[in-house]
Formats: structure tokens, C-alpha cells, sequence
């Protein structure tokens, strides 16, 4: 498969595997950046759609612009990226706090460090093989946040389906 994978990630102990993992699935290729201004400055080339990136995996504890202001700036189009494109946010401390607040700001995944690789690896293969539904709305830009197969009503209409009378 020829599927580009940016890894951002500080730590080599953490990148090494997690590259050789990537490549081993079949990803090529896997770019490895120390940090998001390093790999914004770097990943500019004229070729556009040719060096896309298929998904781009980021450690929350990178140096320099932070994750959720790259995921912002990717979802709001301020970047040469696709405002689509997947991003997965790996990260030492998950609470719910943490999660919510990556999903508010259009992450599409989180994985908990220590890192398996096999997680990682699911999340990324149901990234590529099943895209989210893209939302732009006035509050929110980024991959729909349901998880659950709801279907829409007959009349298209969800709100206020619990309210009371």
C-alpha cells in the first residue's frame, strides 16, 4: 500500500519502533519529524497530492506548536495540508479531559503511551480503510465525533428528539 505516514514524534526510542512497525504493515513511505515546525517548515514541497500525507501521528509532547494549535490550523485550512487529513494524538496522560478536549479540536484518534504498536496500527488502518464524515460548521471543524451508527430519522431532523413535549 501506498500510504504516506508523518510521524512527529521527540523521542527516537519511541519513533524507531513505531517506523519499523509502519513500514512492516506496508506503510511507505514513513517520514519521521522531531517537532510540527519542523515538519511544516520542511514538508512544502511543489509536489503537492504526490507527498500528501494518508495520516500524520503526533506526540502531545512535542517542542514548538503544540498538537491541538496544529490541529486547529489543519482543520481551519491554514496549513498546506488537506483540512481532512487524519491526525492521531499520542500522549503519556488520556483523561477524559485531555480526550475530549483533542476531539474538540478535530483529532481524530487517541492512543495512550506507552505505545503498542498494534493499537496504533488499528486505529490507523480504520482511519484509512473507513474516513470519518467531514464537518464544517460555524463551531467545529474536523471528522464527525459520533461513533455509533444512528441513523437519521425520516425527517432528517435529530434535535430535540429527547426534549419533552
Amino acid at each position: 500500500m501506498t500510504h504516506r505516514i508523518v510521524l512527529i514524534e521527540t523521542q527516537q526510542d519511541v519513533a524507531s519502533p513505531l517506523m519499523r512497525a509502519l513500514r512492516d504493515q506496508g506503510y511507505t513511505p514513513v517520514d519521521h519529524y522531531y517537532s510540527v515546525d519542523g515538519f511544516l517548515s520542511q514538508d512544502t514541497s511543489p509536489d503537492g497530492a504526490d507527498r500528501a500525507p494518508s495520516c500524520i501521528i503526533v506526540a502531545q509532547e512535542v517542542k514548538g506548536l503544540k498538537p491541538l494549535a496544529f490541529a486547529d490550523r489543519v482543520r481551519r485550512g491554514k496549513t498546506h495540508l488537506a483540512r481532512a487529513t487524519p491526525l492521531i494524538l499520542t500522549a503519556y496522560l488520556t483523561d477524559i479531559s485531555q480526550i475530549t478536549a483533542a476531539r474538540d479540536h478535530g483529532i481524530d484518534e487517541v492512543c495512550a503511551k506507552p505505545l503498542r504498536p498494534n493499537n496504533l496500527l488499528a486505529k490507523l488502518n480504520q482511519l484509512i480503510a473507513n474516513p470519518r464524515p467531514f464537518v464544517i460548521s460555524r463551531q467545529y471543524t474536523g471528522p464527525d465525533r459520533r461513533r455509533h451508527n444512528d441513523p437519521a430519522p425520516a425527517t432528517g431532523e435529530r434535535r430535540g428528539q429527547s426534549d419533552p413535549g
